[in-house]
């Protein structure tokens, strides 16, 4: 597994008008762009070294806002069932 350079910043936005409440205790992280880069580069590759298929193919199948939309109803109810 390939590990990437990580930047703890701020999760407090105080410009927010109480939006940073909602981050209260989080850990925010932003990676390493290069690092980020080169590892996207190496997954779109196969194990012999060849190009893989266009990840736009992939990303316009299946990152659409009905697969988001239904992951956060998901998250919801779990959250719903904790409480």
């Amino acid at each position: 597994m390939a590990l990437t350079v990580l930047l703890e910043l701020s999760s407090i936005f105080w410009w927010s008008d109480g939006l940073h409440k909602l981050f209260r205790g989080v850990e925010w992280w932003q990676p390493d762009e290069d690092c980020v880069s080169e590892l996207i580069c190496e997954a779109t590759k196969k194990t012999n070294g060849t190009k893989r298929g266009k990840a736009r193919t992939r990303i316009i199948k299946h990152f659409i806002w009905q697969n988001a939309a239904k992951r956060l109803i998901a998250i919801l109810e779990e959250l719903e069932k904790e409480n």
